[in-house]
């Protein structure tokens, strides 16, 4: 991920170190997933859709910039609503918050479409308890990402963010919800805490301050490959 300088603008890329720490990266969209822009229909439910996108797009390049983020969330915005409209017209609509399994089976980009290959699920800890049963913690069950997938749907309750290991073997997480400093929901964004792609050198350096805060997390491992 090259650096470049920015500022609000949807056309330029926010990208800087976090914490004085060169290692770190963070690129943020102009927006999140609540944003007036989307309808009422949408607006706010499009994690799920989000992060799939996500990691679409991610699967060509790694160097993704503020207003692909924004285009992005667009997208996974028309994910989302024509997946809504479908289950509701074969009347299996459940609920705004779509589950993993109502995901689509195939994503297209601009440059490919690609089939979205599901695998097991993994359930644990999200803070650093110690393993119990089959329950791992948040940092061993992210583990998958160093040799079994490179892509994974983090999923707590209604609450989807992607995490992933791009081609240089960096590991990071797109969040397409609006977040304080600390990491806690808000509702309203500033170009600080909009739809926020983070990159680290450590898969045990990923951390989601305290924003999540229920016991149990669900990575959904998903190999991406082109049709």
């Amino acid at each position: 991920m090259q650096e470049a300088s920015g500022g609000s603008s949807s056309g330029n890329s926010v990208l800087h170190s976090v914490d004085a720490n060169p290692y770190v990266l963070s690129v943020t969209a102009s927006h999140f997933q609540g944003d007036t822009r989307y309808k009422i229909y949408s607006r706010g439910y499009q994690c799920t859709c989000n992060a799939l996108m996500f990691l679409a797009v991610h699967n060509e390049r790694n160097d993704l910039q503020s207003f692909e983020l924004d285009r992005i969330l667009q997208r996974g915005d028309a994910v989302y609503t024509s997946v809504k409209r479908t289950l509701q017209s074969k009347r299996q609509f459940v609920a705004n918050f779509l589950n993993f399994d109502e995901l689509p089976s195939t994503v297209k980009t601009n440059s490919a479409c690609y089939n979205i290959l599901k695998h097991a699920q993994r359930v644990g800890f999200l803070k650093d308890s110690p393993v119990l049963g089959e329950y791992e913690n948040l940092e061993n069950t992210l583990q998958c990402l160093r040799a079994d997938v490179s892509d994974a749907l983090l999923l707590c309750g209604t609450t989807c963010i992607a995490v992933f290991r791009d081609r240089s073997g960096r590991f990071g997480y797109f969040d397409s919800h609006c977040r304080s400093a600390y990491g806690m929901p808000e509702e309203e964004s500033t170009v600080n805490n909009a739809g926020l792609l983070k990159s680290h050198n450590s898969v045990s350096k990923i951390r989601f301050n305290n924003h999540l805060r229920l016991p149990l997390i669900e990575p959904r491992q998903i190999m991406i490959k082109p049709t």
